[in-house]
């Protein structure tokens, strides 16, 4: 189901699925949480890191990753079209990222910013950052 959605958007986009970048969508496929460049370059470590960046950065662009910052660091995961819209808790600390849903009453909020500064919302992203419980005990 995930590989036919990544073919049809390298077809939309006259991109062509080598081998590299199928290994490279396959591993962040296969990751059960957002990995940084580095676990993501380990994990497809028959690849240089020269063709993870630029596939990374293809795959920005298409829309079939996206960056999680976390301060000045970021971890990537698969973008929407992969799976359920959702936002992250980030610990600043130790790097733990915790998944959510929109609150309840998130679509008013936004419908209520739309009409304040007459603007129309295509996309969002809610990533908050703080201290996970272990981290602000210490």
């Amino acid at each position: 189901m995930f590989e036919k959605k990544y073919l049809e958007i390298l077809k939309e986009n006259k991109v062509s699925d080598t081998g590299p970048r199928r290994k490279i969508f396959e591993a962040l496929l296969r990751a059960s949480s957002p990995v940084s460049m580095n676990e993501l370059i380990n994990s497809v470590h028959s690849l240089d890191r020269v063709t993870v960046y630029r596939a990374i950065e293809l795959f920005e662009s298409l829309k079939i990753v996206k960056k999680l910052q976390i301060g000045w660091k970021y971890k990537l995961e698969l973008g929407d079209a992969f799976s359920l819209h959702h936002h992250h808790l980030a610990c600043l600390k130790c790097g733990k990222l915790v998944d959510f849903d929109e609150p309840e009453k998130f679509d008013d909020a936004l419908k209520n910013l739309e009409e304040l500064y007459g603007f129309s919302v295509t996309q969002h992203t809610l990533e908050l950052t703080g201290l996970c419980s272990v981290c602000k005990l210490t």
